[in-house]
């Protein structure tokens, strides 16, 4: 199996948001919010598992394509788990 950092990292993918869940799901959804405390709307926010890791991507190319600044965003689990970042 290729290292974390090939599943994340290549020439063929977008720049990903990555999330770390404790538990197994079967499902990952993401909100983006802006700095004004907006929840953005997305083209998809369904994540998506980076194999057997229990770590959820979601492709920046799903942002809209008009606006600009720093982002928060929150991957919520099908278990409940909650995972915040930054960007």
């Amino acid at each position: 199996m290729n290292n974390l950092y090939d599943l994340l990292i290549t020439q063929e993918v977008s720049p990903k948001l990555i999330g770390k869940f404790s538990k197994d799901s079967s499902g990952v959804t993401i909100k983006v919010i802006d700095d004004k405390g907006l929840c953005l709307e997305v083209e998809s926010s369904d994540c998506f598992p980076i194999a057997d890791t229990m770590r959820w991507s979601w492709p920046i190319k799903n942002m809209p394509k008009d606006v600009y600044g720093l982002f928060r965003y929150v991957m919520t689990s099908d278990q409940g788990e909650v995972f915040e970042g930054k960007f």
